[in-house]
């Protein structure tokens, strides 16, 4: 074990205690905000959990369906944010927004589709002390992961706004 792969494993036991404990305060009033961030919080420990298998050498078919399961978990955090931001600025999604938000769904589901969004073809990379192996996107998956993350920077932006 290296210590990125001991990062991501502690990482994701954290997630997971966080996902846990709000879930639980989601549970009392005035609190049902917090359901959405213990979703965040289970992806992030899913998303966390994929850097194991590209920093430990594991084989190529490992690490390509860990970056599927990233790029689920991925997607799924970003409509966890979206729904968690409105919950937490009391705001309604117009009709247009309550179907745009199934996007990041749909994606969640295409990411776990051999071959639709992360192509088999894995990378080797350095990173100081640690070989890193990376499966790359195709250009479906790309064009996925740019809208995610436009996606995340309009959530972002609203939470921002709802702080002021």
């Amino acid at each position: 074990m290296n210590f990125p792969s001991a990062i991501a494993i502690a990482t994701a036991f954290v997630a997971v205690y966080v996902g846990a404990q709000a879930r639980r305060f989601a549970r009392a009033p005035g609190w049902e905000d917090l359901r959405w961030f213990g979703l965040i919080a289970y992806a992030a420990a899913a998303f966390g959990l994929g850097n194991v298998a590209s920093t430990l050498g594991w084989p190529d078919g490992a690490v390509v369906l860990a970056a599927r399961i990233q790029l689920a978990a991925g997607m799924a955090q970003l409509w966890g944010w979206l729904h968690y931001v409105d919950a937490l600025s009391a705001r309604l999604p117009g009709p247009l927004a309550r179907r745009l938000r199934l996007l990041p769904l749909a994606g969640s589901a295409a990411a776990l589709v051999p071959g639709l969004l992360i192509s088999g073809t894995v990378v080797t990379r350095p990173l100081l002390d640690v070989t890193c192996r990376d499966a790359l996107p195709t250009p479906l998956g790309a064009a996925v992961i740019a809208a995610a993350l436009a996606g995340g920077a309009l959530a972002l932006a609203r939470l921002v706004a709802a702080a002021r």
